[in-house]
């Protein structure tokens, strides 16, 4: 293995191995080289090793991307019963496996990626978190590198992830470089060097999308390499961000169409832990990738521990959980998920008044602090880091045993990416989240304020529809929360196989089906009177509306709807109207906006019946 070509000053001490199959809990097979005593090379263990005995039913398909302007493939098709320690990649995979990567075997599908994208294939590759996703394109990447000075270049997210994943490499040996935003000018240059001299030419060549797009330079270096046959593979690390971020916030997600205009024959790997079938559709698609071999794996993680909790006031909230991880958690290492920062600052310092070693971590923090942050909780100096969406993403601290949710996520698929980062040494880990309406209805309006911005209609309407998912999640306190999580993902999963190991398996109390269709069509209707009135009716005052105990006096206009029998009305009870008005916004029959107050000047929340809602209402 050649040396090391440091290009950019990155700190090479850092440990923390991103995209590398987890410690040995999960997979006691993945034992460093230097432990089997020796370091030359590994002669082909036999099948039971290379492939370990699979818990989870695996899937090899073949999708054909429908775009314009697709080349024919005329690459071999890949054979799912083909023994791949045959294959003339097998050897030098295994060596470097061992020799570069410090790993014994290969955890599930991995070969069969390798393999796939050492035979030229498109390749999408689905594996929960912490499945080892990243060896699959840097394997490849190393072996094509040494044989013939190829570069695969990966597209990555988030400048954070770039720099550990390239200090992670560097310290086994691999060369490495990475194009980022914060760098010299005399950096840059160095590495645009590196590119063009065989010798110092890297496996891997980083970059975010928007240097992708916008660096002429660059993509006049790699049409160099293409031309000379050395351009090897292109990447989409963390891939759900090209439907994700593409459709929201980052020009450059939205159209990947001209990697292909550019290097037709260079093949392409799409790499996620979080996407279901239509994601995965989307993302084949904007790649415009051909013949895509896809390796998935089931999306369960058996180890955590799924709970949701009804929130009160959020000083209850904040009480509970610091009670909590001094009597459970004491010593133990987690995230804490709030969604502003703000209240993660405020929330870090009152736990540290509790006597809990914690730190916030959000966007806006200088680099350098957010590096000292996450090196201290990484290190095991912090235990507990209160943070934004901005933290976790290729994280890969494999003891962290709590993951809680003060706010609601954007998504189920962002759930489980957040809730992904507990758990991966393979202990039991707890996932809390703390549900409240307000959560969902400030998710609703920034999507429909940001939609406005753009003049994007539709980004509201998926936003919304994600957080009527997650609310229909959080209201569902009978079925399986494993199996609703795993239904987001198209997979199916017998609660029976959850081991009571969320809190609604757990509860053994005999569940109870109630009819509220009658409660449901009377307060669609009190909800379209209000409408009808001119009043701005919030969630607050329609159920109190709807129970008869609003005073008409200080809630003017309010007397004058009309709730059909009060007494049936009344017999629902406060609790249960609550969760109906939640039910039938997640279930989109009433819709939350934010609507100007003529008399205050202000904007204020209301709930508005919606075009389904009509229709539901008619139909009764």
């Amino acid at each position: 293995m050649q040396e090391p070509v440091d290009t950019n000053g990155f700190d090479a001490d850092r440990s923390n191995d991103l995209g590398s199959p987890p410690i040995e809990a999960l997979d006691s097979d993945d034992a460093l080289w230097s432990q089997l005593g020796g370091h030359e090379p590994a002669p082909p263990p036999g099948p039971d090793a290379v492939f370990p005995p699979r818990s989870t039913q695996l899937q090899v398909t073949t999708v054909t991307s429908h775009s314009a302007h697709v080349l024919p493939d005329r690459r071999p098709s890949p054979l799912p019963n083909l023994d791949l320690t045959k294959t003339p990649f097998y050897s030098d995979l295994l060596w470097t496996l061992r020799n570069a990567f410090g790993l014994r075997t290969f955890r599930p599908n991995q070969l069969e990626a390798c393999t796939a994208s050492m035979q030229g294939h498109d390749v999408f590759v689905l594996m929960p978190t912490g499945g080892g996703k990243s060896l699959c394109f840097q394997l490849p990447a190393v072996v094509k590198n040494a044989q013939m000075d190829g570069v695969t270049v990966v597209i990555s997210p988030l400048v954070s992830l770039m720099h550990d994943q390239v200090s992670a490499l560097r310290a086994k040996g691999v060369k490495v470089a990475c194009f980022v935003g914060d760098q010299t000018s005399e950096e840059a240059n160095n590495v645009h060097q590196m590119l063009k001299t065989p010798r110092h030419r890297p496996a891997i060549l980083y970059a975010t999308p928007e240097k992708l797009d916008k660096s002429e330079r660059l993509k006049n270096d790699l049409q160099a390499l293409y031309e000379a046959g050395l351009l090897v593979r292109i990447v989409a690390d963390e891939a759900h961000c090209i439907v994700t971020w593409g459709r929201n916030f980052r020009d450059s997600y939205k159209d990947f169409t001209w990697i292909r205009d550019r290097y037709p024959s260079v093949p392409v790997i799409a790499l996620t832990a979080t996407a279901n079938k239509q994601a995965i559709q989307d993302i084949i698609a904007r790649l415009r990738m051909r013949n895509c071999v896809q390796y998935a794996m089931s999306f369960n993680r058996p180890n955590l521990l799924y709970e949701v909790r009804e929130r009160g006031s959020v000083n209850v909230m904040k009480d509970d959980i610091a009670r909590m991880i001094n009597s459970q958690y004491r010593g133990k290492t987690g995230i804490i998920y709030y969604s502003s920062r703000d209240k993660c600052e405020t929330f870090a310092k009152q736990l540290r008044k509790a006597g809990i070693v914690a730190e916030h971590y959000h966007a806006s923090l200088p680099v350098s602090e957010k590096e000292r942050v996450q090196q201290q909780w990484q290190a095991g100096h912090v235990k507990v880091i209160v943070a934004t969406i901005a933290f976790g993403m290729g994280i890969d601290k494999p003891d962290v045993r709590f993951v809680i949710h003060c706010s609601l996520p954007n998504s189920l698929s962002d759930y489980y990416q957040e809730t992904g980062r507990a758990g991966r040494d393979g202990l039991p880990s707890d996932c809390i989240l703390y549900y409240h309406y307000s959560d969902a209805h400030f998710i609703m309006r920034r999507a429909r304020e940001e939609a406005w911005e753009r003049r994007n209609a539709d980004h509201a309407d998926n936003a919304i529809e994600h957080i009527r998912r997650v609310v229909q999640y959080c209201l569902n306190a009978v079925n399986c929360r494993r199996q609703q999580v795993l239904a987001y993902f198209d997979e199916q999963f017998d609660p029976e196989d959850c081991h009571d190991f969320c809190d609604n398996c757990k509860d053994k109390t005999p569940a109870i089906a109630v009819d509220v269709t009658e409660h449901a069509v009377r307060f669609v209707n009190l909800v379209q009177q209000a409408q009808q009135a001119g009043l701005l009716a919030a969630r607050g005052t329609l159920i109190k509306a709807f129970l008869g105990k609003l005073d008409p006096t200080r809630n003017k206009g309010y007397d004058q709807l009309q709730v059909l029998d009060v007494d049936i009305a009344k017999s629902a009870g406060k609790e249960l109207v609550e969760r109906l008005h939640d039910h039938l916004i997640a279930r989109g029959i009433l819709v939350g906006t934010t609507e100007p107050n003529k008399f205050t000047g202000y904007t204020q929340d209301c709930t508005r019946v919606s075009e389904t809602g009509r229709a539901y209402r008619d139909a009764f």
